[in-house]
């Protein structure tokens, strides 16, 4: 350590502010200074993964569409077996007492306007999933790099015909959610593979197929159901229907939590949620030699004189914000 010797002192300057000569002048335009991306949305950081934000930012607003189209199908659902229910309790009451025709047309409407609402909502909620599924599968193959199992066509096929969708629905939904997984195992709760490499759905999954299932197998017995003639056969058929609209509100419940967690894997909350990112700093991971030859240099002198350890240099740390 240099120390100044006694008695002799640091002259004292006092500083001059040097009269103002106007703005600078450039006989041309200057090419430095900082780069315009401070309020870019970085798409090359190191450990990054991913689809490239603007996708990933298309599919969250494609899910938010989906999932509240859904919400809107469930309620619809609800009106209308609430309303079947009424109707069927009329009914009941109307074996042994007189029924107001108030009452009567109050219910009628209300079925109906159930049954209106939920054919919309239920077809642009088709809609929306159906456009969401095509989207997250090919940010899925675009991020593990893997090719799908199986094409749109084939997918939107087992998706959408009858009968057939009993069978491959669950398959789908358990091979995107393998994918947005990274193609591995996943968490707790996860479905996998099985030992014939075939993916094996997870729970939620399982529940949703089964729930699925169970709601086309209704609403093809209350359509047959209604080919019959008789008193006991229409009032029997309005529990029929309230049955497969609860249980379609089931469904839709559980298709817009599906599509809400298969985007959390495919976009993170960050990515999607907020639409201007800085980058403040990058951990990076230092190399221990590299760290332990800089604080020794740093402090050979007080390592030699009193046999201290010599300091390490603290490691950079990161945020993004």
């Amino acid at each position: 350590m240099a120390s100044r010797p006694p008695g002799v002192e640091t002259p004292r300057q006092d500083p001059r502010q040097a009269d103002y000569a106007g703005p600078p002048a450039y006989q041309a335009i200057p090419r430095w200074g900082l780069p315009r991306l401070a309020w870019r949305r970085p798409t090359v950081v190191p450990g990054g993964t991913g689809a490239p934000p603007r996708r990933i930012t298309g599919l969250a607003r494609q899910a938010r569409l989906a999932v509240s189209a859904c919400a809107l199908l469930a309620l619809a659902d609800l009106l209308a077996g609430g309303g079947e229910i009424w109707r069927f309790t009329l009914l009941v009451i109307g074996q042994d007492n007189a029924l107001s025709p108030d009452v009567v047309t109050v219910s009628d409407a209300l079925v109906n306007t159930g049954a209106v609402l939920a054919m919309v909502t239920g077809l642009v909620a088709l809609v929306l999933v159906v456009r969401w599924l095509l989207t997250a599968r090919s940010a899925a193959a675009r991020a593990t790099g893997l090719r799908p199992a199986r094409g749109d066509g084939q997918a939107l096929a087992g998706v959408l015909i009858p009968g057939w969708n009993l069978v491959m629905a669950g398959s789908i939904a358990a091979e995107l959610e393998h994918a947005a997984q990274g193609g591995s195992g996943g968490g707790s709760g996860s479905g996998g593979t099985d030992g014939s490499g075939r993916v094996r759905p997870s729970p939620p999954v399982l529940a949703w197929w089964m729930t699925f299932v169970l709601g086309e197998l209704l609403a093809i017995t209350t359509m047959i159901w209604g080919l019959w003639t008789g008193v006991a056969a229409l009032a029997y058929g309005v529990l029929w229907h309230a049955a497969t609209d609860l249980v379609a509100a089931a469904v839709a419940v559980l298709t817009g939590w599906l599509v809400a967690s298969i985007t959390r894997l495919l976009a993170p909350a960050g990515l999607a949620s907020f639409p201007f990112w800085r980058v403040v700093r990058i951990d990076t991971a230092t190399d221990t030699a590299t760290d332990t030859a800089a604080g020794d240099t740093d402090t050979a002198g007080g390592a030699a004189g009193d046999g201290r350890a010599p300091a390490r240099r603290p490691r950079p740390t990161g945020a993004v914000r």
